[in-house]
């Protein structure tokens, strides 16, 4: 699935950045 995050960087100027995240990853006993 994708996850969107919104975070400001040290110039305070806003930036979003789309992660793709993979659920076989939780099989694996990873943290999340």
């Amino acid at each position: 699935k994708l996850v969107t995050r919104q975070w400001e960087d040290k110039a305070g100027e806003k930036r979003y950045t789309t992660e793709v995240v993979c659920d076989q990853v939780l099989l694996l006993g990873g943290k999340a």
